[in-house]
């Protein structure tokens, strides 16, 4: 059952993404919001060189299996990151996982945030082109976070690229994304999220 979502069509915004096409409202809980903006039927994240972290929720829904997918392009899948987070509970414990650039390289990973700490509890690698869209999807059900991603306008595979298993899962929670940006910038034109039957 779908209880966010965003096309970011029709609206152009600067200081944060306000109101999504589903009527939910974007909550910016950690970074700057006027790295945040729509146009172009677009959400654009731009951190000016700052690789500062944003990380923002859409509406109030609260689930504990989840899954959220997005489309994202980057202009440099080497120095940038786009999770999408689930179980968000407040602003120091949430599961994030997606494209990221730990290490100068992309790859998938998956993060466990607790009180406040991050840690990379999983991660492979992912080769992905500066300008071109990938879709991500990420599924939390029970213990286990596991992560995907594919090319645009390729065919969604069946299997999972990762698959965590957390000894200590965590409570339900709001989806959203977490990001940061070189400078180059990145887009999400696409974003839903819905609880497991």
């Amino acid at each position: 059952m779908l209880f966010a979502g965003d096309t970011f069509a029709g609206r152009s915004t600067t200081n944060g993404w306000e109101s999504a096409s589903d009527g939910n409202a974007w909550s910016v809980q950690a970074g700057d919001a006027a790295l945040l903006s729509v146009a172009g039927g677009r959400g654009l994240v731009n951190g000016s060189n700052a690789m500062a972290t944003v990380r923002a929720t859409l509406g109030a829904g609260v689930a504990s299996d989840t899954e959220a997918i997005a489309r994202y392009t980057s202009g440099d899948y080497a120095n940038d990151a786009g999770h999408l987070v689930a179980r968000f509970s407040n602003a120091g414990t949430y599961y994030a996982a997606g494209l990221d650039s730990p290490n100068g390289a992309p790859e998938l990973n998956v993060m466990k945030v607790v009180n406040g700490a991050q840690t990379r509890v999983a991660n492979t690698s992912f080769a992905a082109t500066n300008g071109t869209g990938y879709w991500e999807r990420i599924r939390v059900q029970g213990s286990s976070v596991s992560v995907r991603a594919w090319q645009d306008g390729t065919t969604e595979p069946r299997t999972w690229n990762l698959t965590w298993t957390d000894p200590s899962p965590l409570p339900a929670g709001r989806a959203g994304i977490e990001s940061w940006d070189d400078g180059r910038g990145w887009a999400i034109d696409h974003f839903s999220a819905g609880k497991l039957s």
